[in-house]
């Protein structure tokens, strides 16, 4: 009997709870749907954490999606194996390592079809960049949250003039945490920050609050979350990051630029990318409008982008979209 075989993260298995964050998320959204699927369809279904190294037997007739892992693991073993190989994982070209592409050049030209979890942006712009040769087999996926783990929780507005900014995430340098603390500096507005970054990262904002990167009961996030009005990104080469649709969830209105990985227009509040021309002036007069807006306002935009946010990064849209694809070769 053919097998599908599924990798993804290396810590949660399929049965636990489901995961908070992702990449635990992804894996246990799309695993329990893809092993239902499976057995549905007269396949065998088998996960694998992507750091298991241990010997597979993987046949003509097989199917496999999965993500690259930067130390081998089992998309090394399933890459080399004569089933039809899927790989699923965030994709951007602008911060890819000079030393990581040839290695994923060969990753890709291995597999028969990618599944990139990324940002319009980033598959606009696909072409011009160093992975150009995939993108005719390439199908692009937007993140997914589940809405009932992340309850609306912002009720009401700051007062104009003393409205606050939250942002999210590591201190990797595609997340862009220096520019988004540039911006917050320039402005003057109140900031906090979840995550793990050092504080020397803000210094130079006049108004901060660091809360850590320890994970948030709901309780505590939702304290949070109700003393802030707006989420801010500002990312260099984010793929698509679900941060920013937690927030949304949350009712905290999103701001970010292309390069975050979400297009900054309807429904998302735009800012452009640092280093275009006169972007601090055009991102400070965004931030400046929305500390004047009106609450009537407030509440239409938070409505709009908590529905459309529901309505087109759930996890049933992400599940179908790669059953689609693997569909077309059972």
């Amino acid at each position: 009997m053919p097998k599908i075989w599924f990798s993804y993260s290396t810590v949660h298995g399929l049965d636990a709870d489901e995961p908070y964050n992702s990449p635990y998320s992804i894996a246990w959204n799309l695993g329990r749907y893809l092993r239902r699927c499976a057995l549905e369809c007269g396949y065998q279904f088998e996960y694998r954490n992507l750091d298991d190294k241990s010997p597979a037997q993987l046949f003509h007739g097989d199917i496999v999606v999965g993500h690259t892992w930067w130390d081998g693991g089992f998309m090394d073993i399933a890459l080399d194996s004569p089933a039809y190989k899927f790989i699923l994982q965030p994709y951007q070209h602008y911060m890819v390592s000079e030393g990581d592409i040839p290695r994923l050049k060969e990753m890709f030209a291995k597999a028969d079809h990618l599944l990139l979890i990324t940002g319009q942006y980033w598959w606009d712009t696909m072409k011009d960049g160093p992975f150009a040769d995939w993108q005719a087999r390439a199908t692009r996926i937007d993140m997914a949250v589940n809405p009932n783990m992340h309850p609306l929780s912002k009720r009401f507005w700051n007062e104009p003039g003393k409205r606050k900014f939250l942002c999210m995430g590591t201190d990797r340098p595609y997340k862009g945490l220096d520019q988004v603390a540039h911006l917050m500096q320039m402005s003057g507005a109140h900031l906090g920050y979840y995550g793990d970054a050092q504080a020397q990262t803000f210094m130079h904002v006049p108004s901060f609050t660091h809360y850590g990167g320890a994970l948030l009961n709901e309780a505590k996030q939702a304290q949070i979350t109700s003393e802030y009005d707006f989420f801010i990104t500002l990312g260099r080469a984010d793929a698509n990051p679900t941060t920013l649709l937690e927030a949304a969830c949350w009712g905290l209105l999103p701001l970010c630029n292309p390069r975050s990985g979400y297009w900054p227009e309807e429904p998302f509040m735009g800012l452009v990318d640092p280093g275009t021309p006169d972007a601090d002036l055009i991102n400070l007069a965004v931030l400046e409008g929305l500390q004047t807006m009106k609450e009537r306002d407030l509440y239409k935009h938070q409505q709009r982008i908590r529905d459309y946010v529901i309505r087109n990064h759930g996890w049933e849209k992400f599940n179908r979209t790669v059953w689609s694809e693997i569909s077309k070769v059972l």
